[in-house]
């Protein structure tokens, strides 16, 4: 899906996670491309370019909290979605 810009999400419960996978995206990209065997430069390239990741509410997430009692940040089931690829 980098390799052909192909967009795509993913859904998260907590926010707290999402943002953390939004943060993390690009280091985490750096990183395997930084593993990729020679001659697949193009395609190492194309997966470490800084991209957005938007964290956004999910509109078709399952309504109300999860019941978890510990818990008081917005977590709902599929609550909030993490920008993979977008089309910029």
């Amino acid at each position: 899906m980098i390799r052909f810009d192909i967009p795509f999400a993913v859904t998260e419960y907590a926010e707290q996670s999402a943002d953390q996978t939004a943060d993390n995206l690009n280091k985490m990209r750096q990183t395997a491309a930084e593993a990729m065997p020679p001659g697949a430069e193009e395609y190492a390239a194309r997966l470490a370019r800084p991209r957005s990741h938007p964290v956004t509410v999910n509109p078709f997430h399952r309504p109300g909290q999860r019941p978890i009692g510990s818990i008081r940040t917005p977590n709902v089931y599929g609550g909030f979605v993490v920008s993979i690829i977008t089309t910029e």
